[in-house]
């Protein structure tokens, strides 16, 4: 598990140089386009995003996290009984191996 939680900080990381390069080139063409006022709004408008979105992300792990215990606690009990069921099954198996030899032993003893 330690390791999916380390790819997404990866995927993440790029995630935000991406949106980070995005942003500067789309800041250049609004920049040239209206003047840096407005530049300077998308700009901070775009980091805004993406700081939003990497939020997002991250609150997305834990539960993702929560998930994953929750299917393999599932799991768990499912093998458990699986477990138990054959325990009953050799049980079961036993009594009639116990019963075959009392028979055999009490007919005999009859005759």
């Amino acid at each position: 598990m330690g390791t999916v939680i380390l790819g997404n900080e990866l995927a993440l990381d790029v995630n935000v140089l991406w949106l980070l390069i995005l942003s500067l080139f789309f800041v250049s063409i609004v920049t040239a386009a209206v003047g840096r006022v407005i530049g300077v709004i998308a700009c901070a408008g775009m980091l805004i995003f993406g700081l939003a979105k990497a939020r997002a992300e991250v609150r997305a792990v834990p539960e993702a996290a929560a998930e994953t215990d929750a299917l393999e606690a599932e799991a768990e009990a499912a093998v458990a009984e699986a477990q138990a069921a054959a325990a009953e099954a050799t049980v079961a198996e036993a009594e009639a191996v116990i019963a075959a030899a009392q028979l055999r032993l009490f007919g005999e003893a009859g005759s």
